[in-house]
């Protein structure tokens, strides 16, 4: 190939490269596309978070510390049997 085609291949490229910039940064910006949570739609408190809490450091069987434990498996599996 000759050196003037060479040249006029590159400014060719370069001059795409520019033009594809400008209207890319011409373009508005599309809005997120992350979900919002709205304070009322926040799913309820877990009314076992304070048991369950002072249940992880207890190395001992505890009444109280199953019941929380037994009643967070219910909400997780919504009432479901356990599979083996």
């Amino acid at each position: 190939m000759s050196r003037l085609v060479r040249l006029a291949a590159a400014a060719a490229l370069g001059g795409l490269l520019t033009v594809i910039a400008v209207v890319s940064s011409m373009r508005p910006p599309s809005p997120p596309r992350t979900t919002q949570i709205i304070a009322g739609d926040t799913p309820a408190a877990n009314p076992n978070a304070v048991d369950l809490r002072r249940c992880r450091a207890i190395t001992t069987t505890d009444p109280d510390c199953d019941a929380a434990w037994e009643s967070e498996r219910q909400r997780f599996f919504h009432g479901r049997e356990r599979q083996p």
